[in-house]
């Protein structure tokens, strides 16, 4: 997992190798560590530019998954990637 910080969706991407390897599409993942992997208001936030930016570059963002303890939630399955 690479930590996005204080970059901008574009910037973030543009570092990933997903970019130098011209992958097609991303998974997004990153844990709660309080356990409960319900979505944040800023986890659809970043999730909604990561969308827009993959769009721009040709790189699909294919799921954003959120892990808790023992559980997870897809926000593609949430229906919260369009």
């Amino acid at each position: 997992m690479i930590p996005m910080g204080k970059q901008s969706p574009e910037e973030f991407l543009c570092g990933l190798p997903a970019v130098e390897f011209s992958a097609a599409a991303i998974i997004m993942a990153h844990n709660h560590p309080s356990g409960d992997p319900s979505p944040s208001d800023e986890d659809l936030a970043i999730t909604r530019q990561m969308v827009e930016a993959g769009k721009v570059m040709g790189i699909e963002v294919f799921d954003h998954l959120i892990i808790g303890e023992d559980c997870y939630v897809s926000l593609q399955q949430e229906g919260k990637l369009k």
